[in-house]
């Protein structure tokens, strides 16, 4: 992963994400199981500051534990603005998300291709998760990037967190879809898919 990824990526970033957690409440969520390309949908009842109204991705969960990436959590800054070498029209220009508390040094990159870059890994449909070297050089041989978003950090459980947190009702789980994941008005998808499954406040 490229130095700007082990820096500082600013205050802007840093300022929105709240590093003190709550406890969570016992709110009886229902849903499938989670697992790879699952939605976890945050109950209305959520007390911890860094997840109210999110929408997670899960990337991974396994007895190892669960990753994940919040999918409406967009920031004002550009990836030129922390990588200056992407810039090109429909890259560079690109906000960047938030994706969790963890790893904030750290990035990855979800994509909306028939034809992603090499080394991808399927999430679910054509969303797929790759690296910033990965995408830049996809790019590179490319007329134009693909469909992408960039996240800064992700969330995390470790073994057995995630379903414990499920059977308090902190999360209800629902299959993902595209559409959700890249909307043009992420601050919206929250209220979206929770009107769509009816999570009662």
């Amino acid at each position: 992963m490229r130095d700007f990824l082990r820096i500082s990526i600013g205050v802007s970033l840093w300022i929105a994400v709240f590093l003190v957690a709550m406890p969570a409440p016992v709110l009886g969520g229902t849903g499938p199981d989670p697992a790879i390309g699952m939605f976890l949908i945050a109950n209305p009842g959520m007390r911890d500051p860094r997840f109210q109204e999110s929408v997670i991705l899960l990337l991974k969960h396994d007895e190892m534990g669960s990753l994940g990436l919040v999918v409406n959590r967009q920031t004002r800054v550009i990836l030129q603005e922390i990588l200056p070498e992407a810039d090109r029209p429909g890259l560079g220009d690109k906000q960047v998300f938030i994706g969790g508390p963890l790893s904030l040094r750290d990035a990855l990159v979800l994509v909306r291709s028939d034809n992603p870059p090499e080394d991808s890994s399927k999430i679910f449909g054509r969303v797929h998760l790759t690296g910033i070297d990965q995408l830049l050089e996809h790019s590179s041989r490319n007329d134009r990037a693909p469909d992408f978003h960039i996240y800064v950090g992700h969330a995390g459980w470790a073994p057995g967190q995630l379903q414990e947190e499920l059977e308090r009702g902190v999360w209800l789980v629902v299959p993902a879809d595209e559409n959700s994941v890249f909307d043009s008005e992420p601050e919206r998808v929250w209220e979206r898919l929770k009107a769509v499954i009816r999570i009662v406040i």
